[in-house]
């Protein structure tokens, strides 16, 4: 029998023990792959099913490669709408982030 009270003096996996000590290693093992975040694994899926619907996908290193130098350009385009004055640094980051976020489509497939 494992008693409860050993356990709540152990800290969790996870999570800091003695002050400047992790339990938990600093990166994904061999074995695990590191956490997808959901909302790019959802926009990767949208982003991949407008590809196969005509007829081509972001798993095919050609294609993705192609469709991150694209997306390069737009990130470039916002930049470039930053400096000219014609969106405000509020809107810059909302479509950075938006953008960027669709750039790394090919990544969470």
């Amino acid at each position: 029998m494992i008693s409860l009270s050993d356990h709540r003096r152990r800290p969790a996996p996870g999570t800091t023990g003695p002050p400047g000590i992790s339990t938990r290693p600093a990166g994904p093992t061999a074995h695990e792959a590191p956490p997808v975040d959901p909302v790019l694994a959802a926009i990767g899926e949208q982003v991949q099913a407008l590809f196969t619907s005509r007829g081509r996908t972001l798993t095919d290193p050609a294609t993705a490669q192609a469709f991150t130098i694209t997306m390069d350009g737009v990130l470039n385009l916002i930049d470039g709408a930053l400096a000219q004055g014609l969106i405000g640094p509020a809107e810059h980051a909302m479509l950075m982030a938006t953008f960027e976020g669709m750039r790394q489509a090919p990544q969470g497939l």
